[in-house]
């Protein structure tokens, strides 16, 4: 649960200049997720080009619902609520949602770190 929080407080800084993906980098191991964030075309980048942002009213794992122990890559199922905005040039745009999703954990320079997730 400690790495899904993390990862959701460096969210804000991460979808918002200056794009750090040094934050990214302490919570997202070498894997799918950070190849999102940080590919030619990945989301940071078409946020950079689309001049927006994001921000974050509420965002909190309201639960654990399941834990899979793994000694590799275990992964945890939570309750997410997010409350952010798109900031464009188009003007805000709100969006309130509140969904399940698997994180799939990996260990890497020492520490677990986030591998991979999608909405169940």
């Amino acid at each position: 649960r400690a790495v899904v929080e993390e990862w959701l407080t460096v969210k804000s800084q991460i979808f918002a200049p200056p794009f750090d993906t040094n934050l990214a980098d302490q919570v997202v191991a070498n894997g799918p997720l950070w190849r999102d964030l940080t590919k030619a075309d990945g989301s940071i980048q078409w946020l950079r080009n689309n001049n927006s942002y994001y921000t974050y009213d509420r965002i909190r794992v309201d639960r654990v619902i399941r834990y899979n122990p793994s000694p590799a890559m275990p992964s945890i199922v939570v309750r997410v609520t997010e409350n952010s905005t798109l900031n464009s040039p188009n003007g805000p745009q709100r969006s309130a949602n509140t969904n399940n999703y698997i994180y799939t954990l990996k260990q890497e320079g020492g520490r677990w770190k986030i591998w991979d997730y999608r909405k169940q």
